[in-house]
């Protein structure tokens, strides 16, 4: 006798209705959802206890973020990596951490991810993707906020996960 896979039912929770959402990360501690919208230029907060959502405009495109152990985001957006601090009435403190030299103009960063370690690797890609143009590297951030290039000839990186074992 085989088990059933128990079925599982989705609901929307956030009708955001993003250009392009991405980097989702839930803070437990908050009951808060975190993205960005890298078109609209938006770091966003859903409240689940409220069902509010908050956002603080960015000054550049942001690709990705990731909790600062100082309280805020560190933010890998269009020419580096900044430290972001979001204020109650929608101000945005932002303070570039780490830039970074593009193999050429028209670039930013996109997707990126920490480790079990809480290191930051962070990709970076040609804004326009229909050229698919292979010069996106992944990057690592040092802890005196430089950042290693650890991969290049890269045209999207995206989707990026690490394995158990790290």
């Amino acid at each position: 006798m085989s088990a059933r896979p128990r079925s599982m039912q989705a609901e929307l929770v956030v009708d955001a209705r993003n250009a392009v959402g991405e980097s989702p990360v839930w803070l437990a501690a908050e009951q808060a959802l975190y993205w960005v919208d890298i078109e609209a230029r938006g770091l966003y907060r859903w409240d689940a206890g409220s069902n509010h959502i908050r956002c603080w405009t960015t000054p550049e495109r942001p690709g990705c973020i990731a909790p600062h152990s100082g309280g805020g985001w560190v933010c890998a957006m269009e020419t580096g990596l900044f430290w972001l601090m979001p204020g109650e009435r929608g101000n945005l403190q932002s303070t570039l951490c780490a830039a970074v030299d593009h193999a050429r103009p028209g670039m930013r960063f996109n997707d990126g991810r920490c480790d079990r370690q809480g290191r930051l690797v962070v990709g970076t890609m040609v804004m326009d993707m229909a050229s698919a143009v292979d010069a996106g590297a992944l990057y690592g951030c040092q802890r005196e906020g430089k950042l290693r290039k650890l991969v290049d000839g890269l045209v999207v990186p995206n989707g990026l996960a690490f394995s158990p074992d790290g």
